[in-house]
């Protein structure tokens, strides 16, 4: 997966979200491969633990 970099973006899901929020894209159906990934549970923990690792960096720097 390519690493597109982080970008702003005013998204009424982050915007009005009473809490602090993330949006993460990690594919798009539409592409096939994509699709196909998306469909494996293997690679839902492949992208779930740098995800998690990630937000639990930002929240202890927040500390």
């Amino acid at each position: 997966m390519e690493d597109r970099g982080v970008h702003a973006a005013h998204f009424t899901t982050l915007r009005q979200s009473p809490v602090p929020a993330v949006h993460v894209e990690v594919g798009y159906i539409s592409v096939s491969t994509d699709g196909t990934s998306l469909a494996n549970l293997a690679y839902h923990r492949y992208l779930a633990r740098p995800i998690a690792n990630g937000i639990f960096r930002y929240v202890r720097q927040q500390r």
